[in-house]
């Protein structure tokens, strides 16, 4: 559910919102955004998925003007019959912001903090993928 959008101060006083500061340097970035977690592990939510992708390192994070995303995954693995098989290499996801967290169906309970974040395993039942395997 959205509930507000994020501002910096310009976009903000431009926009005659209050100013949620989430200003970077390089415009507007999601910190401090604190997911609900689920209710299943991330371990439960790979045991379920018959084919697929696992990203455990890239920067998919979209384009603030259009919504576009088109990422490298830096590190990630293929997941068949709900295990994790391999490394993929030379592999790009894609699609647009609205559309991927509306298929969003799964957020696990457990997750990796980092200073301003919470990184739960997220699951996406439907998204681009290109790669080499």
């Amino acid at each position: 559910m959205l509930k507000t959008y994020l501002h910096s101060h310009y976009t903000a006083r431009k926009s005659g919102e209050e100013n949620t500061g989430h200003s970077t340097r390089g415009g507007i970035a999601p910190t401090n955004v604190i997911p609900t977690l689920g209710e299943k592990t991330a371990a439960q939510i790979i045991g379920e998925v018959e084919d697929g992708i696992y990203v455990a390192l890239g920067n998919p994070v979209p384009d603030t003007a259009s919504g576009q995303l088109s990422a490298l995954v830096d590190a990630g693995f293929r997941i068949e019959r709900g295990e994790l098989t391999h490394p993929l290499k030379n592999t790009m996801v894609a699609g647009h912001a609205l559309e991927l967290m509306g298929a969003i169906d799964a957020i696990s309970s457990d997750y990796r903090a980092e200073p301003g974040r919470v990184l739960p395993t997220v699951r996406v039942q439907a998204m681009k993928v290109a790669s080499a395997d």
